[in-house]
């Protein structure tokens, strides 16, 4: 199981409301996305083996090309730490900072 698959679950196991979409060949070597949503906000977020996870918050207000090549917001190494902050910046609560 990939760090990928693992993030993919436990984003799923810690809320029900989360709407996961993957889009990922299956290929242990190939990169892959996900967009995780709830409480209208939106992450995308971008995995590459070996090398980690882009996180970045979507403006769901703003055209989305225009952040198109931006690169991530944040990335990080670990799929625990991605987890975190992926519900941090979905927290209704939360005010995120962009980098």
């Amino acid at each position: 199981m990939t760090d990928l698959e693992r993030l993919v679950d436990a984003l799923r196991a810690s809320s029900p409301d989360l709407d996961v979409t993957l889009d990922w060949s299956g290929e242990p070597e190939a990169p892959g996305w996900l967009d995780v949503e709830e409480h209208g906000r939106s992450v995308a977020v971008e995995w590459r083996p070996r090398r980690g996870f882009g996180v970045s918050l979507v403006e769901t207000s703003s055209d989305p090309t225009t952040v198109l090549f931006e690169g991530p917001d944040e990335i990080f190494t670990d799929f625990h730490a991605t987890k975190e902050r992926i519900l941090r910046l979905l927290d209704p609560e939360e005010r995120p900072v962009r980098w």
